[in-house]
């Protein structure tokens, strides 16, 4: 685990002593939760080296044993080190035949990650959701049917800022479906959340509430409308706040400026 987590000198050398398929025999032949831990540990690390490992990952057979591991556990560790690496498992973009497959698996675990207590958890559960959702309609409807999204926009409201970011930028990717997969969006309330958002302490948070905002306000004048609340709000960040945040509020108001009605404007 510690080598594969060096270089990538380091990591080649692991791959080229046959550690993956010794890695994920570990995740089905160990009895000791420890080892098991550790073997999906360093095979996220090994993922997150090279799209070429993780796809060899994925064709060995981890995703099923790593989701039976997830399943069958009540070790913290192993889901926090489990949850890490599905979201290594995906952070470059899958090329692989049955990549459609490996996303179904992975959001079924996904939305049972998603009601885990655990901050770590949840943090890099929004994270995999991200990576998930920055693709094509089809795409974003298979994370909606994974049951994910009313939990997601709850998270919005959670005590730690660390899952905020990954949270929003899921959402903000997920409003960039067509009218029907935002209309859904919408319609579970993420307006009292993002108002909130606005004034967070941290400048990233705010950047990305205001860029949900931006690619709400690009669609129809329903869904501006739905925005409308937060409009004061975004003129005091044009007044107030930093150059970043500034900018993207601009994007959100220009959005709604262009494709609004006359009385909206």
């Amino acid at each position: 685990t510690n080598i594969s987590s060096g270089t990538s000198e380091h990591t080649e050398l692991v791959v080229k002593a046959n550690a993956i398929p010794a890695l994920i025999n570990l995740l089905s032949s160990s009895t000791s939760i420890d080892v098991r831990d550790q073997a999906i540990w360093a095979l996220g690390n090994i993922a997150g080296d090279s799209s070429f490992y993780r796809d060899t990952i994925l064709e060995l057979g981890a995703l099923d044993l790593i989701g039976k591991n997830i399943i069958e556990t009540s070790s913290t560790s192993l889901l926090r080190n489990a949850t890490w690496t599905l979201a290594n498992l995906f952070r470059v973009t899958l090329n692989l035949k049955d990549k459609k497959e490996y996303v179904r698996q992975t959001l079924l675990l996904l939305a049972r990650l998603i009601h885990s207590n655990d901050t770590d958890v949840l943090t890099d559960c929004c994270w995999a959701l991200s990576y998930l959702s920055d693709s094509t309609t089809e795409r974003i409807q298979m994370i909606i049917d994974a049951g994910v999204v009313r939990r997601l926009v709850f998270l919005l409201s959670h005590e730690s800022s660390d899952i905020h970011t990954p949270a929003l930028r899921t959402i903000g990717s997920l409003v960039t479906g067509d009218d029907k997969q935002t209309h859904y969006i919408l319609s579970l309330n993420p307006v009292p959340h993002l108002l909130n958002l606005l004034s967070h302490s941290k400048m990233i948070v705010r950047k990305e509430a205001c860029w949900i905002i931006s690619n709400i306000t690009a669609g129809n004048k329903s869904q501006i409308q739905t925005m409308m609340p937060l409009f004061p709000t975004l003129c005091r960040i044009l007044d107030r706040d930093v150059y970043e945040v500034k900018k993207e509020a601009l994007w959100a108001i220009s959005n709604a400026l262009s494709g609004g009605s006359h009385d909206q404007v």
